[in-house]
């Protein structure tokens, strides 16, 4: 996507000392695109400090929202989602009042379609002979289509 989306390589991966990030072709990709794999010491969650601060933030605000409106804990991925999303298009004082999402798209996050989060929104339906339509939940946007993903709490 680093590529593709917003014509940048990747230069350094930083990962822990994870299994997952040791196996051989892992590492033979990083080499063949070029990319230094800096890897932290074994026990030294310290070391792992902007991803530990950030992985919290992303948690706090998670936990705000599914307080705030109440919504069942089996959606927690759609909340953490949620938060990533708003997240990353809140002005920044520290970067001159931008947006993560501006500073990488050059463009101003700031005007997007804001929905609230399980908020009731209403789908016609199909079928003439019943009702006009069924009530859902908003749950969280969709990365690939000018839409929503929904919860139809009786179903």
């Amino acid at each position: 996507m680093a590529c593709t989306q917003f014509n940048t390589k990747v230069q350094v991966l930083k990962s822990d000392n994870d299994i997952e990030y040791m196996d051989g072709t892992f590492q033979s990709y990083l080499d063949d695109h070029d990319i230094v794999h800096q890897i932290s010491c074994i026990d030294t969650p310290h070391q792992n400090g902007i991803a530990k601060w950030k992985n919290q933030h992303l948690l706090k605000v998670t936990r705000s929202i599914m307080f705030t409106m109440n919504v069942p804990k089996f959606i927690w991925g759609d909340v953490v989602l949620i938060a990533t999303y708003l997240i990353n298009r809140m002005p920044l004082r520290v970067m001159n009042f931008k947006s993560l999402v501006e500073l990488l798209q050059g463009v101003c996050s700031i005007i997007v379609s804001l929905e609230v989060f399980s908020c009731v929104c209403l789908f016609d339906i199909i079928d003439k002979l019943d009702s006009r339509a069924l009530k859902y939940v908003f749950i969280r946007y969709s990365t690939t289509q000018k839409g929503y993903r929904s919860y139809h709490p009786l179903s």
